[in-house]
């Protein structure tokens, strides 16, 4: 997998939300940063979706109907978000939405994903040579995946018409199966768009010798910045 990703997201109406290019409200998401265990302060001009931003970066935007957070902290969460802080927040900002949450790391072939619609939670991932979770129904972006599967010693196989003949067990084609559920966010899978579809405003990470320094208060520089 040569992707990495870390996000949080929530939608309410239709999928395909954030592929219209919503306009992120600058008060909301700096309202919803703050409530988020992200250690945020200050904020910069949106910049386009980075899936893997600078570890000092963390992604934030409240939307008219929906909400994306980005970082990398968020990683291993992503295939557990159900009960996550950060889903709470989103669900309490946005109580009728769906919420959707995805990860990728290259370098331990990591994949995790979570989709909480209407209060059916589907769980799925693992990484290297084993799967951490696989509950709920399946979704119906999954259902083509998982009918060109197999079952053995405790880990699922997939086949792909791209390349006839050869099998991929799950963490291998995790990549796949993740950008068939970012679909559900804009549109399309998110590896099939030619450009960022959406902007987003980014806040500054609070470092923890900072809050050892000033004892967990926000100092001047941070409330103006």
């Amino acid at each position: 997998m040569g992707l990495k990703a870390s996000v949080f997201a929530i939608y309410q109406g239709p999928p395909g939300y954030f592929g219209s290019s919503p306009i992120a409200d600058t008060a909301r998401s700096a309202e919803l940063a703050a409530r988020l265990p992200l250690r945020v302060m200050g904020h910069v001009k949106p910049g386009a979706l980075e899936l893997w931003p600078a570890s000092s970066a963390v992604g934030v935007g409240a939307y008219e109907r929906g909400a994306l957070v980005v970082h990398r902290s968020l990683l291993d969460h992503c295939m557990r978000a159900d009960g996550h802080p950060v889903t709470e927040e989103l669900l309490r900002m946005y109580p009728a939405g769906t919420v959707v949450s995805f990860g990728l790391q290259s370098v331990v072939n990591y994949f995790g994903y979570t989709v909480i619609d209407q209060g059916r939670v589907r769980r799925f991932g693992g990484a290297e040579d084993h799967l951490d979770e696989d509950a709920g129904e399946l979704l119906p972006e999954e259902i083509g995946h998982f009918q060109n599967s197999t079952v053995r010693d405790g880990m699922r196989y997939f086949t792909s018409p791209e390349f006839p003949g050869e099998e991929f067990d799950a963490p291998a084609y995790g990549e796949e199966l993740v950008m068939s559920i970012t679909a559900r966010l804009f549109g399309r899978p998110l590896n099939q768009l030619d450009e960022s579809p959406v902007a987003v405003p980014y806040f500054r990470r609070r470092p923890w010798w900072h809050l050892w320094v000033t004892g967990g208060r926000t100092d001047p520089w941070a409330a103006g910045a």
